[in-house]
């Protein structure tokens, strides 16, 4: 990984650790109200879904996109949580093996199915399997559709022009050499 992308890793692990304070105590804040009996209401809902869905995304940004020694391994049960955590936002669905494993290899499946995501519009499942030789993660859904522009430096190693905020994710898997892509209309794997 290039130092740029290194000291971006570490930004993005420090704004996600400093933010999960604060983040936790208005969840926090949220049950003491409810623990005292004031009806939250609609106003209420609409405050806890959107906190569900900041600390998930606070999860699985610090994972895809912290930095992670190859050796360094994550639990299966923090996957197992890390995922359920993704299902609650995601319209791409996760489905994971709870299996200990390389951090490297959830973060690059965590920035794979973000980089889905994008390709599969209509949502579906992405599964992740993993063996000595290789991991491969397939996402599935009713129409697949690639960018070009976005997939095709992931095989070719050229320079990925006009690159997006949202689409950060396809340099950091090109930084880390992930490349194999597979395409049909409703399948798109890529092996790692």
């Amino acid at each position: 990984m290039t130092e740029d992308l290194y000291i971006t890793a570490l930004v993005t692990a420090r704004m996600c650790h400093d933010l999960a304070s604060p983040i936790g105590a208005i969840g926090n804040g949220i049950k003491l109200v409810e623990i005292t009996g004031i009806k939250l209401g609609q106003e209420g809902d609409l405050s806890k879904d959107s906190l569900a869905s900041a600390i998930a995304q606070l999860k699985v940004f610090r994972v895809a996109y912290g930095q992670f020694k190859g050796s360094d391994m994550r639990s299966g049960s923090e996957v197992t949580a890390l995922t359920e955590a993704w299902n609650t936002v995601a319209r791409l669905q996760a489905n994971l093996q709870e299996q200990d494993n390389a951090k490297r290899d959830r973060q690059v499946y965590f920035l794979l199915i973000q980089a889905k995501k994008i390709a599969l519009l209509l949502g579906g499942i992405a599964r992740l399997e993993m063996t000595d030789a290789a991991s491969e993660t397939q996402g599935k859904g009713r129409r697949v559709v690639i960018d070009p522009e976005l997939w095709r430096p992931l095989q070719s190693g050229a320079h990925i022009q006009n690159l997006a905020a949202k689409h950060v994710q396809f340099a950091i898997l090109q930084a880390m050499t992930v490349n194999p892509v597979i395409t049909t209309k409703t399948d798109l794997t890529v092996r790692f």
